[in-house]
C-alpha cells in the first residue's frame, strides 16, 4: 500500500481470477488431483496482479486495473513517484506480460501506470530475483528496486538502459546474486552487455583483475569461469568489455562454495543412467544403480589452480562432493573433472539408494553439498 499527499490509497496485489468454469465441476484450492474422482479436475487459475485506487475515507475506488498476462502475475511492493506515477513490482510467467522498456525475458518485472491507472509509462521484465521484492522513486525521478536475494540496483526511467552488469547467478541453477565461487560457471545478467547473436567472442571479462574463460555471450547474458585465483578473498570486481567498451565494475562477493546442479528444461537434473540411457521418465533410474549428475560451484581445489576454462582431458577424482537422497546419504563413487567439458563443471557418479518407502513415486529428490554448503534440491526420475 501506498499513500499519497492528498490521502488516496493505492493498494497492490494479486486475485485468482473469479471466472468458475462453465462445465461440471469446480476450482479446487491445491494440485494434488481431484477430491473426487468422478468429477472433473481444475488446477487452480492464474493468478491476476491489480492496482487500486482508494478516495481518502476509504469508501469508494477512484480507479482499479489489472496488471499482466494470460498467466500467473504477482505484485510484491508499490510506490509513487513525485509526478503521481504509480510503481509496482513483482513476478510474472506471461509470456505476453508488457516489455517496452525491458531487455531480459526474466520473471521479475517494474511497470508505472500514469496517475489515473489508465495506460502504462514504463512496463520491463528483469532477469529472476533481481527486483520484485521491493520498489521506491525519489524526488530525482529515479527508482530504487530490490530482489529477493539482495541485490539492490537503479533504474533511470527515463533513460534507454546502458550496458552494466545487473547480476550474476550460477550458471547450472539458483537465483541471481551479488556472489562468486572459484572456478564456478557464471551467468552474467545485464542489459547490452554482449552481441545481439549469440556467440562466443568479442566479450572479455575479468574477475578481480584475473581473465575470466568467457563460454557464451548475448545481449543480456555473458557465461564465464571464475578464475580459481580468487580463492581467499572476499570481493572481487566483475567486468565486462564489448566492442571495446567498458562498464562499470559490478562489486561481487566471493563464497567459498556454492554448488548447483545441471538442469534439464523440465528442472529435472541433466542425468545419465548407469546403462548410458538419458535419465528420463521412459528410462528411470533404478535402486542400487549408478546415476551420473554434472554441477558447478563446487569451490577452489589447488590442482585446478590455473586450468579453469580449460577441457579435461582426463577424469580426476577431486572428491569435493556429497550426495543424500531423499535426505538418506548416498554412495558416492566419482565426484571430479568431467572428461570433455571445461574445467569449473564437476562430474558426479553416486549410487541410487533403495527406498522402498518411495517406490511409488516416479522420482527422487538429490541433494549435491560441496564445502559445507547445500545445492538447491533436484529431482531424478527413479523406479524402485
Amino acid at each position: 500500500i501506498a499513500v499519497d499527499a492528498g490521502g488516496n490509497a493505492y493498494v497492490a496485489g494479486s486475485t485468482i481470477d473469479p471466472v468458475l468454469p462453465t462445465t461440471k465441476g469446480s476450482y479446487q484450492t491445491t494440485y494434488d488431483g481431484p477430491a473426487d474422482p468422478t468429477q472433473p479436475y481444475y488446477p487452480l487459475p492464474p493468478t491476476d496482479a491489480f492496482v487500486v485506487k482508494l478516495n481518502p475515507g476509504g469508501t469508494g475506488v477512484v480507479w482499479g486495473t489489472y496488471i499482466g498476462g494470460k498467466d500467473a502475475d504477482v505484485v510484491n511492493s508499490v510506490t509513487l513517484d513525485s509526478s503521481g506515477n504509480v510503481w509496482v513490482a513483482g513476478t510474472t510467467a506471461s509470456l505476453d506480460f508488457p516489455n517496452a522498456q525491458g531487455w531480459s525475458q526474466g520473471g521479475d518485472f517494474v511497470v508505472a501506470l500514469n496517475p489515473t491507472g489508465s495506460s502504462l509509462s514504463y512496463a520491463a521484465r528483469f532477469p529472476n530475483d533481481t527486483v520484485a521484492q521491493s520498489v521506491a522513486a525519489d524526488p530525482s525521478g529515479l527508482v530504487h528496486v530490490a530482489g529477493s536475494t539482495g541485490l539492490v540496483s537503479i533504474i533511470a526511467p527515463s533513460q534507454s538502459p546502458v550496458a552494466r552488469i545487473f547480476g550474476i547467478a550460477n550458471a547450472a541453477a539458483g537465483p541471481a546474486t551479488g556472489r562468486v565461487v572459484p572456478g564456478e560457471i557464471v551467468a552474467i545478467y545485464g542489459p547490452h552487455i554482449g552481441p545481439a547473436t549469440p556467440a562466443a567472442t568479442g566479450v572479455q571479462v575479468s574477475i578481480g583483475g584475473l581473465n575470466a574463460p568467457v563460454l557464451y555471450a548475448s545481449d543480456s547474458q555473458v557465461n564465464a569461469v571464475v578464475p580459481f585465483g580468487v580463492d581467499g578473498r572476499s570481493t572481487a570486481g566483475v567486468h565486462v568489455v564489448f566492442k571495446g567498451v567498458a562498464g562499470p565494475d559490478f562489486p561481487a562477493g566471493v563464497s567459498s562454495a556454492e554448488p548447483e546442479v545441471f538442469r534439464n528444461p523440465d528442472g529435472y537434473a541433466a542425468a545419465i543412467n548407469q546403462d548410458g540411457t538419458i535419465n528420463s521418465p521412459d528410462h528411470p533410474a533404478r535402486g542400487d544403480s549408478v546415476v551420473s549428475i554434472w554441477a558447478t560451484g563446487t569451490g577452489f581445489d589447488p590442482s585446478l589452480d590455473g586450468r579453469e576454462g580449460q577441457v579435461a582431458a582426463v577424469a580426476q577424482d577431486l572428491h569435493c562432493c556429497d550426495v543424500s537422497v531423499m535426505g538418506i546419504r548416498a554412495d558416492v563413487l566419482y565426484s571430479g573433472t568431467a572428461p570433455g567439458l571445461v574445467v569449473g563443471v564437476v562430474q558426479v557418479n553416486f549410487r541410487v539408494p533403495v527406498l522402498e518407502f518411495f517406490a511409488a513415486q516416479p522420482y527422487l529428490d538429490v541433494m549435491l553439498r560441496a564445502a559445507g554448503q547445500s545445492s538447491l534440491p533436484v529431482r531424478i526420475y527413479a523406479t524402485q
